[in-house]
């Protein structure tokens, strides 16, 4: 909605309504302190709730994972480190699935899965190409294979949740043992 506002500013602009500015700035800094209210109750949270708090770390100590994202995968992926890696990516809705039917091999698509945890992750995945060496690899291996910059991306996506889960197991079996 930010962003949509913003848009209306600028194609404003030309118009020269006074307003109108007026009420899409009104708009923009109500939109703007909602979200830093968020952000700020997401940080209360996770301070007074400490269990919450090491959950949130282990997930932000990968490139691209921030505190939102991670506050999204804590809310809305509470399954993450106790499925396999083939589990926790078809429940996310990156995990490839075949459309075979007889002798037809159909293509392989993403289908289902947790909408919000996904597009959290496509979020993270963006930066996580760019700053992480291992993504980055990924991603440039597969665009060399001659996939494309969507498939690369989900697949950078996959690796980024098998990879959460894996921590976030660790995570958990050190907590159980203590």
């Amino acid at each position: 909605m930010i962003v949509q506002e913003r848009n209306r500013r600028e194609k404003l602009a030309s118009n020269r309504d006074e307003r109108q500015a007026v009420w899409i700035k009104e708009t923009l800094t109500f939109l703007t302190d909602q979200r830093q209210a968020v952000v700020e109750a997401m940080e209360d949270c996770l301070r007074k709730d400490h269990h919450l708090a090491a959950m949130a770390d282990v997930l932000m100590s990968l490139k691209g994972i921030g505190l939102r994202t991670a506050c999204f995968l804590i809310a809305g992926l509470p399954e993450l480190g106790l499925m396999d890696k083939g589990q926790i990516a078809k429940l996310v809705g990156v995990a490839p699935i075949n459309r075979d039917s007889g002798q037809m091999r159909g293509k392989r698509m993403i289908a289902g899965g947790r909408k919000q945890v996904r597009d959290a992750l496509y979020i993270a995945a963006l930066p996580a190409i760019r700053f992480d060496p291992v993504m980055k690899a990924l991603f440039q291996r597969l665009k060399e294979k001659g996939k494309s910059g969507k498939v690369a991306l989900v697949a950078v996506m996959r690796k980024m949740i098998i990879i959460l889960n894996a921590r976030m197991r660790e995570h958990r079996a050190t907590v159980l043992d203590r």
